[in-house]
């Protein structure tokens, strides 16, 4: 699909936009009814809110990351502008920096990318049968340097085994995507319930994974303002304590 963002790593999301102007394949309407009934999406295919909405539950912290983030929502519109192969999307990655003086925008848009490129025809394969038919999406970037050699810089976190980690002999180690995911629901349980199925944090962050142009992300900002505060309490919580376990960019 060819997408509607700002070309570009540079030029930063619109803001300010007028409501109405949704890009292509993101027409959002939205009730004043309570966070369950926060909002229905009309996307370009007939399966895509149901897919959003499952890649929103299955990816829940590191949409919250991205989409929050001006520097990483920059790099996605980058990846996404027509004929962005995959030598372009490492270069969109790898030019990219902090818009805040936070965590580079490398290192959100890869452990994003991760998710979405593991979940989208794994655990949501049957809301994503349409976007599968070609196979999984190929969102993450390539290295941009030389990779580390296994197991330099990490550092445990502090899970404890029942978050998931591998701690007895025999267990299988998790992907760094469920590694990520178990970090989250154990050091940001509230801020992750907060943003649970039917939340308008959830809402939100299906909506903003949803658009393929700026206006449409200031549309769901501005219909969905406390879950846009929910997903950012969650970002601010998990960049705090799990970003050794969600940083993809060495693995």
């Amino acid at each position: 699909m060819t997408s509607g963002w700002h070309l570009g790593i540079t030029v930063g999301l619109a803001s300010g936009a007028a409501l109405g102007a949704a890009g292509v394949g993101c027409t959002v309407t939205a009730s004043d009814a309570a966070a369950e009934d926060a909002g229905v999406f009309e996307g370009a295919e007939a399966s895509a809110p149901t897919c959003d909405a499952c890649l929103a539950s299955r990816c829940t912290a590191v949409m919250a990351l991205c989409e929050t983030d001006e520097g990483c929502l920059a790099v996605r519109a980058c990846t996404e502008s027509a004929g962005c192969d995959a030598t372009c999307k490492t270069a969109c990655a790898c030019s990219a920096s902090s818009t805040d003086g936070g965590l580079p925008a490398e290192i959100l848009y890869r452990a994003y990318a991760a998710c979405i490129d593991e979940r989208t025809c794994g655990a949501c394969g049957a809301d994503c049968a349409s976007t599968c038919t070609s196979g999984p999406p190929e969102t993450s970037p390539g290295p941009c340097g030389p990779p580390v050699e296994a197991g330099e810089g990490e550092e445990d976190g502090g899970l404890d085994a029942s978050a998931g980690e591998a701690a007895d002999a025999g267990t299988a180690p998790v992907s760094p995507v469920e590694a990520c995911a178990q970090c989250a629901d154990q050091k940001c349980s509230e801020a992750m319930r907060a943003c649970g199925v039917g939340s308008e944090c959830a809402t939100f962050l299906a909506c903003v994974h949803a658009c393929t142009r700026a206006a449409c992300v200031e549309d769901c900002r501005a219909l969905y303002t406390t879950g846009m505060v929910a997903a950012g309490e969650l970002a601010a919580c998990v960049r705090a304590g799990c970003m050794d376990w969600c940083d993809t960019s060495n693995r």
